[in-house]
């Protein structure tokens, strides 16, 4: 008798089934390898032309007064002219302002521009804004920086802190801002004036509201029919306070669209 071990007898039949098996499997990692093999090598990035020497500026609390401003200095690096088109700021609190109005740099040129918030129209707390820097080298680009400080509690406060008209319909409009102090002390309005010829400011007469808060009330008022297009304007209010002197108010004056041309009886 024979004591040899046999190996188990696999049949042709078994061996195709195997196959059949891990054939899909070494088919997929086939196709996985030739498509990564196959992807496009990415080249480098255009590098910037203007170079900041600071994208943040963190000013951490800052004391109570009614402007807050903040630098940022700039490079072209590039041998190239830039010329920045527009400063956008996240909010109508901030005025983003380039040093002497320069806005053509050339290579090797540095160049500044200031921005600045009025604590008087923010609420306390931590405050997060940003600056968008348009400009063109042949291409346009763009740059954020950010601006960032913590607001101390309220002491004057400007509601609203933007104002909006939208005079499209043929009917004038008004908007009353109302400044006031939660000190204790009066703040008194010497005179406010806009930039704009084309909306009228009357101040009111300062009063203690019921809370014992010291309120002005300033009133804007928009004739039936402006210019068309958009007008952003500025408010400026003169007080007799050493930390408040100057309050800005931003408002923007919205009329017909170019080439529609409307007429205060054209809607009656």
């Amino acid at each position: 008798m024979d004591d040899t071990p046999r190996r188990p007898h696999v049949s042709f039949l078994h061996k195709g089934l195997y196959l059949l098996a891990v054939f899909p499997v070494l088919l997929s990692l086939w196709g996985t390898t030739r498509f990564v093999e196959a992807r496009p090598v990415v080249g480098e990035r255009t590098p910037a032309t203007l170079t900041f020497f600071q994208h943040a500026v963190n000013l951490g609390e800052v004391p109570a007064v009614g402007t807050i401003p903040a630098s940022f200095f700039f490079e072209n690096q590039s041998n190239r002219p830039v010329r920045i088109t527009a400063l956008e700021p996240s909010c109508g609190c901030l005025t983003p302002q380039l040093r002497n109005e320069k806005k053509e740099y050339s290579p090797g040129e540095q160049g500044q521009f200031t921005v600045a918030v009025h604590t008087a129209n923010e609420k306390p707390g931590p405050k997060n804004y940003a600056v968008t820097v348009k400009y063109d080298d042949g291409a346009p680009r763009e740059a954020v920086v950010r601006f960032r400080l913590a607001v101390p509690e309220r002491k004057v406060t400007v509601q609203p802190s933007e104002v909006y008209f939208y005079q499209l319909t043929g009917q004038p409009d008004a908007r009353d801002i109302q400044i006031e102090d939660h000190r204790g002390t009066r703040l008194n309005v010497r005179q406010a004036f806009i930039d704009s010829d084309q909306i009228q400011v009357s101040v009111g007469d300062g009063k203690v509201l019921p809370n014992g808060v010291w309120s002005t009330s300033i009133s804007l008022n928009a004739p039936a029919v402006v210019r068309p297009g958009r007008e952003i304007a500025i408010l400026k209010v003169q007080t007799d306070d050493p930390e408040y002197g100057l309050i800005q108010v931003p408002v923007l004056i919205q009329g017909r669209p170019e080439g529609i041309q409307q007429t205060a009886a054209s809607v009656l």
